[in-house]
Formats: structure tokens, C-alpha cells, sequence
């Protein structure tokens, strides 16, 4: 029971997400019914892993140019 506990908690509910993100639930869940972040569905709500947060957040960073 421990390891399952622990293995729940590599997941994050769309509300913790949308705020380490900063920006509104809407934004998010738009954002996982475009495939952008993955998540998986625990009946009838979403959860996110820290490693599906991780990749979103390295396949958004942009590299800025200075002049």
C-alpha cells in the first residue's frame, strides 16, 4: 500500500499544475485536450506527472537572442 501511495503522489492534481504554470485552470485543460501536457484520467478528474510537467515546461523554453 506504501509504494502505491508514494507512486500517487508523482501525480498532480490540474489546479497545483496550473499554478506552478501560473496560469488559469482553463488554460491548462485547454492544454491537455490539445496534447500539449499529458495527463491521465482518475475518473472523472485529471492528473498530470511531475515527468509530463517537467517535458511541457523543457518543450516550451525558448532561447532569446541578445543583441
Amino acid at each position: 500500500m506504501k509504494n502505491n501511495i508514494s507512486q500517487l503522489n508523482k501525480y498532480l492534481r490540474p489546479t497545483t499544475v496550473a499554478d506552478e504554470l501560473g496560469i488559469n485552470y482553463r488554460t491548462l485543460m485547454v492544454l491537455i485536450h490539445s496534447g500539449d501536457i499529458s495527463a491521465i484520467r482518475v475518473g472523472g478528474s485529471y492528473r498530470i506527472s511531475r515527468q509530463a510537467l517537467d517535458q511541457f515546461i523543457t518543450n516550451s523554453t525558448v532561447q532569446v537572442a541578445t543583441l
